[in-house]
């Protein structure tokens, strides 16, 4: 597009084209162009794909998509552009499983909902979501009758969350997760569940065999505490790492 400072020089008449008229022209539409010009990156602003790239926190928080630390800015754009169709699932396991997809990418995990019934949400590393009933297959601590609860069961890639050795223990027991990782996992879960439903807890699963539905059953009914026995023995899987989910998040 012509800018306004040339186009008003060419479209007057001669007498204004010498020196101090064009000067004169200049000086006027260059406050004409930035007028244009704001109100053109105004209009932008609304659109992920058109909007400069410090806008995009600012349609992040207002649409409610958290951005991944490791997730590119084109495949946030296309994420925030579908805000709507994502916030239909809002309320439902599938937008739970969504939304931690987006943020975990570009690593491609697999991630499950397991509610306390033992009724079953997968998202598929390639985006499928499907869903199977299973009752009776997810025995955390024996209580039945908490059915509201559910757990996350995520299976992140060596190149997304590793196990690393930490000081003073005989092996590799420290997950690779920042603490601003976690806290965002569990931001998400929060939001993004229904009203009446609580996270108990989040499970990495770093083994991909394990958690299976149609395989052995894990947990086994006593898994509300880590430990059991004296001297205490291991209670919970040693392939999975455990947070707690229900924590409630104050922005």
């Amino acid at each position: 597009m012509m800018p306004l400072r040339q186009l008003g020089i060419e479209i007057s008449p001669g007498f204004l084209r010498a020196t101090r008229g064009a000067l004169f022209q200049r000086a006027l539409y260059s406050v004409a162009d930035a007028s244009a010009e704001r109100c053109f990156q105004l209009i932008a602003s609304r659109f992920p794909s058109q909007c400069d790239p410090s806008v995009l926190p600012e349609l992040a928080h207002d649409r409610q998509i958290m951005r991944g630390n490791d997730e590119s800015a084109a495949a946030f754009r296309l994420r925030l552009a579908g805000w709507r169709q994502a916030h239909r699932l809002r309320g439902h396991a599938y937008g739970i499983l969504n939304a931690l997809g987006g943020y975990l990418s570009p690593h491609l995990v697999r991630i499950k909902i397991v509610t306390n019934a033992g009724v079953w949400y997968e998202r598929a590393t390639d985006g499928t979501l499907t869903w199977s009933k299973h009752l009776g297959t997810w025995n955390w601590d024996t209580e039945p009758t908490l059915w509201s609860r559910f757990w996350v069961i995520i299976y992140p890639p060596s190149t997304l969350w590793q196990v690393a050795p930490a000081d003073g223990m005989p092996g590799p027991w420290v997950l690779t997760a920042t603490a601003s990782a976690i806290k965002d996992v569990r931001r998400m879960t929060y939001d993004w569940k229904p009203l009446h439903a609580q996270c108990e807890w989040i499970v990495i699963a770093l083994d991909p065999a394990t958690f299976d539905e149609t395989g052995t059953l894990e947990p086994d009914g006593g898994w509300q505490n880590w430990s059991v026995g004296n001297p205490p023995a291991a209670n919970r899987l040693s392939t999975a790492r455990y947070w707690r989910g229900q924590e409630v998040y104050h922005p």
